[in-house]
């Protein structure tokens, strides 16, 4: 399946590309101070979502001391790390 430029492409629990739009939510973030060289005071959240058979898929994005994303999101397979 392509994905339309109306959604973002995400990844579905194989890692093969799919639209994000067909990922549901599973209500998980896990928020930890970020690990990238630099970001003192920065976070990193990782958010679980299901593909549409059930696999686990995490959207991971990073954000600096003010609030800034700096890195991210993206999707990966796979729970969170």
């Amino acid at each position: 399946m392509r994905p339309t430029n109306s959604t973002k492409v995400a990844v579905d629990g194989e890692g093969l590309p799919c639209e994000s739009n067909t990922l549901q939510p599973t209500g998980e973030i896990r928020r930890t101070a970020s690990s990238k060289k630099g970001n003192v005071g920065g976070i990193s959240v990782q958010e679980g979502y299901l593909d549409h058979v059930g696999r686990a898929v995490t959207k991971h994005t990073v954000y600096d001391s003010d609030g800034h994303i700096i890195h991210g999101p993206h999707f990966r397979p796979g729970g969170f790390k």
